[in-house]
């Protein structure tokens, strides 16, 4: 993954949060996604809707979140690196899952850069998404 989309990633994240505490929340619609069946039963394989881009996000930043947190606790390089190679492969599964590429993803996402509310939602779920990814 490239650090320009975790970052994007994480930007999008702190956004979300910051409206959320000023506005008092956001309700969206379309974030009820439960786990990735519901997702899968409404696209084709390499098809990006809202719906995939959500969860392919959340998943690629809980797996970051993840792999962050237990190289913290890794004290070698050997170890850190064997991480690596682990999140490297748990994030190309997710891709290979929905039959998208890293390039499609951030295509995708150009379309949200002048629809400041349509991002907003969408990070919002994506925040909402990665929590319910880290509670199972």
């Amino acid at each position: 993954m490239k650090i320009k989309i975790f970052f994007k990633l994480l930007v999008m994240l702190f956004a979300i949060i910051l409206f959320v505490n000023c506005s008092g929340g956001i309700k969206n619609e379309n974030s009820n996604v439960k786990d990735n069946e519901k997702v899968e039963e409404k696209v084709t394989k390499g098809e990006i809707t809202d719906e995939v881009y959500v969860e392919i996000s959340a998943q690629l930043m809980y797996i970051s979140t993840k792999y962050a947190i237990a190289s913290e606790k890794v004290e070698n390089i050997a170890g850190q690196a064997s991480l690596g190679e682990e999140a490297k492969k748990e994030i190309e599964a997710v891709f290979n899952k929905y039959g998208v590429t890293e390039k499609n993803l951030e295509e995708y996402a150009k379309k949200f850069e002048e629809n400041t509310l349509s991002l907003i939602k969408l990070t919002s779920a994506i925040a909402k998404r990665a929590a319910e990814l880290t509670k199972e």
